[in-house]
């Protein structure tokens, strides 16, 4: 089995990179709520970085950036953070304000907006260095309602300053109307490349599709819901397959919570097929994710967590109760149920209402309702926090054979994946989660026992204690991709600990070409990958993060070289390689 996966691997490596634009988050509170806001002594920021298995979260102490809610972020494409926004200005990857990234709207509090998904960022498409930062500016109506009046497109170029970016575009406003506060959310065009924002008008039965490529090429279009939205206090949220897009709005605290599902179409940028609900409970805020294979959605309502079957006819029959909340208070407030985003490894996160000492995280959540581990208060942090970022679903392909796949583009899979011990007592019981990007229609497992599996998160036995190495190979009808780790499990001899340690750091292919997958321990920092040539001349030298990255090689000349991968100037392992 192991030499055919390496052949399989060999033969069809996929050729896109990982795009990890979601890779790091930046979580914090000022407790700005008051006016004027009052200094928080408990106020502090949170890196918080995803290895392939958890989110790993960084102090950064009390730097000057400031959040309420508004919170957007992106990385490069090897997962490295760029900048970040709290809807008033835009902070570089040192955390200060970028070069000309102050002054987004005319009536900021200097804090950071007090609403969830004011702000996001998109990759300009066709470019590797420019960004679109998007962003509304709210007004107010003459019964003192609070609504987005403004959207505003700004070109952050990170060729900029050493790295370090600059705003070079501010300001540029694309469109202007009475628009729903909040719900401002990306989505990618089926043609795999530009991007679709869909922004609803307030209490009507209209909503706007943005098609965002460059701006002499932008379209700005109202077209008309099925019926009319009642607007209040919520999110909305497209699937990660992009054929679904949710609104939930929370209108009046003594009104039940609206619910609107969509078909959405990525090629047109169209919604049909409404499907509206409610649910009856006073809240602050009603707030919606989707699992990562697009099947479940959760409302989180306050002291309610909710799961609803996207795949079934009526789909508000399929409401089941995921928890309640348990009344907890930190902060001098309950952790109540707040704004929602999946992570990149597959797990859905959700940030407490009132600036808590807690988050609340999803373990499973493509499993139905009573086994989706969802554990309230998961997450203990040192500091307040009520916001998530707003990211869209970066890793979504064009849509294959569809009228707007166009470009050249094609779905290659990208294999990814997770392990654990649901139970700490059976060492030897491991769950796999698939997190696998770009279409795969088809999964085989090697648990490294003499055992396989077709399924996509199976669930593996071992009869005893050692490392194992495990395969997953994932494709579909363009090429396919292969992903391997190395499993230590129960008590191992130091001999297998060490053997496993040395397993865990590799380089493939070899012989090579145009690049090399670089395999690290997830949970490393401070690594650097460096090639160079058997006289020693350094040919290729670039931080890299733990887990798994693609390093890209150019035209080097065939022969042989030498790679090593380093840990604060220590080798952890050097090899002869040739390409």
């Amino acid at each position: 089995m192991k030499q055919v996966l390496l052949f399989l691997y060999l033969l069809f490596t996929s050729t896109l990179t990982a795009q990890q634009f979601d890779n790091s988050w930046i979580l914090g509170y000022c407790g700005c709520g008051n006016n004027p806001p009052i200094p928080n002594d408990n106020f502090g920021v949170y890196k918080g970085v995803f290895d392939n298995s958890q989110l790993d979260l960084i102090d950064l102490g009390n730097i000057a950036a400031n959040f309420a809610e508004s919170n957007t972020s992106i990385s490069d494409s090897s997962g490295n953070l760029l900048f970040y926004c709290n809807g008033e200005r835009v902070y570089n990857k040192n955390h200060q304000t970028m070069d000309n990234g102050a002054g987004l709207v005319t009536n900021g509090t200097g804090y950071g907006y007090v609403q969830s998904q004011s702000s996001i960022i998109i990759p300009k498409p066709g470019e590797s260095k420019l960004y679109y930062l998007l962003h509304w500016e709210k007004g107010y109506l003459s019964n003192g309602n609070v609504v987005a009046k403004k959207i505003f497109l700004n070109i952050v170029d990170m060729n900029e300053n050493n790295g370090s970016g600059k705003v070079t575009l501010k300001r540029y406003l694309i469109l202007e109307d009475t628009l729903v506060l909040g719900q401002l959310n990306a989505v990618k065009h089926a043609n795999g490349r530009d991007w679709w924002v869909i922004m609803p008008e307030w209490n009507t039965n209209k909503y706007y599709r943005i098609l965002v490529s460059d701006l002499d090429s932008m379209v700005v279009d109202k077209v008309a819901f099925d019926h009319p939205i009642e607007n209040g206090l919520g999110q909305s949220t497209f699937s990660p397959d992009g054929k679904t897009f949710v609104l939930a709005n929370d209108v009046y605290t003594d009104q039940p919570s609206h619910i609107d599902i969509f078909d959405f179409d990525r090629c047109s940028g169209l919604l049909s097929n409404q499907r509206s609900g409610t649910y009856d409970s006073i809240g602050f805020g009603a707030y919606v994710a989707i699992s990562p294979d697009s099947r479940y959605l959760y409302l989180s309502h306050l002291q309610f967590m909710l799961q609803y079957d996207l795949t079934a006819s009526d789909i508000f029959s399929t409401e089941k109760l995921v928890a309640k909340h348990n009344n907890k208070v930190s902060a001098n407030s309950p952790s109540y149920f707040g704004v929602g985003q999946v992570g990149s490894d597959g797990r859905l996160y959700f940030a407490s209402i009132n600036g808590a000492y807690h988050m609340h995280i999803m373990n499973y959540p493509n499993r139905s309702a009573d086994s989706c581990g969802f554990i309230q208060d998961g997450i203990p942090l040192q500091f307040q926090n009520h916001t998530i970022p707003t990211l869209p679903h970066y890793r979504l392909g064009p849509v294959d054979g569809s009228p707007c796949d166009t470009l050249g583009f094609d779905n290659h899979p990208l294999c990814h994946w997770r392990w654990e011990q649901e139970r700490l007592n059976q060492p030897l019981e491991v769950t796999f989660t698939d997190l696998t990007t770009y279409e795969p229609t088809y999964w085989l497992w090697d648990f490294g026992d003499g055992s396989t599996s077709t399924e996509r998160h199976p669930f593996h036995t071992y009869d005893s204690a050692g490392v194992y190495t495990v395969c997953l190979v994932v494709g579909n009808a363009n090429s396919s991709d292969t992903l391997c780790r190395v499993l230590p499990l129960g008590e191992v001899s130091s001999s297998e600990a060490v053997e496993a340690q040395q397993r865990r750091v590799s380089v493939t292919p070899n012989p090579f070409t145009d690049h090399l997958t670089v395999f690290t321990p997830e949970t490393e920092r401070d690594l650097r990958f460096q090639l160079f040539t058997v006289l020693g001349s350094v040919v290729l030298d670039q931080a890299i993060l733990g887990g798994v990255v693609r390093v890209e090689t150019g035209d080097l000349a065939a022969g042989v070289y030498f790679w090593r991968v380093l840990k604060g100037g220590r080798v952890l392992r050097s090899e002869m390689i040739v390409r």
